[in-house]
This record gives structure tokens, sequence and C-alpha cells, in this order.
């Protein structure tokens, strides 16, 4: 996630706590990596157990 913003800088230097931090990355678009994953599946670029076995 980059700091280009001062007050997300801020929010981590803060302590920011996990699901902070977590809503703050979603809100600039970033998804899970499984749900990266199960695109991918639908996209046929890998498989369910793949995507499964490396974010276990």
């Amino acid at each position: 996630m980059p700091l280009t913003d001062p007050g997300r800088a801020t929010k981590i230097s803060a302590g920011a706590s996990l699901n902070e931090m977590r809503d703050l990355a979603k809100g600039l678009g970033m998804k899970p990596l499984r749900v990266d994953g199960v695109e991918k599946v639908k996209a046929g670029i890998t498989t369910l157990e793949e995507v499964y076995r490396v974010t276990a």
C-alpha cells in the first residue's frame, strides 16, 4: 500500500490496528489474496486447489 497520502503514514505511525489497516487497504481498492485467486480460477488461470494451497 503506497504511503503517498500523509494521513496513511500518520495512521500507521500512530499504531493503527490490523482491522483499521485492513479497512484502509480495502478503501484503496486492495482485495484479499484468496479473493483475487478465486477470480483467477474463474478466468481459467489457476486451480482452486492451488489458491487454497498458497493462501492457507
